[in-house]
């Protein structure tokens, strides 16, 4: 069976496990909520087309999957992501066998890694604005992305689409160059909306957060 069947079987499944009837209903049932899943999936579809191509089939591009976590919630962001990348691949921008390559290896590593460190925080951290910020935004956005090429990074070696000497030039060299970046965009992207919209951020509450 082809890498590329087992993706989509495994994309699919984990999608189908985010309660697609539940993400349906919390769409509909708040304008706040469907306006910041469109907007999402438009500036995630708008960011991944500006990629970096090391080489012939290997590029890197911005997440902004911590932000799309921390905005939507866990699942939602899982739809926003996969739409976007559905988005591009229609309008020609993406192939369609490698975009469940992308999700997997990508996209849900930093979900899960943005999430993760979110629940963490609430649990031994105060509530505070600034760990919110600086914490679950910019440190959570960093450690996405290098989990996210990490993965990249074994998953090419393992099944010889890239060489030792590719991967290690081309693409851990690239790391340290994207771990700020990532990281500036997502926390600035979340502090001007906690600050200005936060009705927009599903994962931040005024009152939980500010009063302290």
């Amino acid at each position: 069976m082809h890498w590329e069947l087992v993706g989509a079987i495994c994309w699919l499944s984990l999608l189908l496990w985010q309660q697609p009837a539940s993400c349906w209903r919390r769409l509909t049932s708040s304008p706040f909520t469907s306006k910041a899943f469109a907007a999402s999936l438009a500036l995630l579809a708008v960011l991944w087309q500006f990629d970096i191509e090391l080489v012939a089939g290997l590029s890197l591009h911005f997440l902004l999957v911590t932000s799309a976590a921390l905005i939507l919630g866990f699942r939602l962001a899982c739809w926003a992501t996969s739409g976007a990348l559905l988005l591009l691949a229609f309008v020609g921008l993406m192939d369609w066998p490698s975009l469940a390559q992308e999700w997997l290896f990508q996209v849900l590593p930093a979900l899960v890694v943005s999430y993760g460190l979110l629940l963490v925080s609430r649990k031994y951290l105060p509530r505070h604005l600034f760990v919110f910020i600086f914490v679950n935004s910019f440190l959570a956005a960093a450690l996405a992305i290098a989990l996210s090429i990490y993965l990249q990074a074994g998953w090419f070696g393992w099944t010889g689409q890239f060489s030792e000497q590719q991967i290690d030039h081309y693409l851990l060299r690239m790391l340290p160059l994207m771990l700020f970046p990532e990281a500036l965009l997502n926390g600035m992207l979340m502090t001007l909306l906690v600050v200005y919209k936060p009705d927009y951020v599903y994962t931040f509450s005024d009152w939980d957060y500010l009063r302290n």
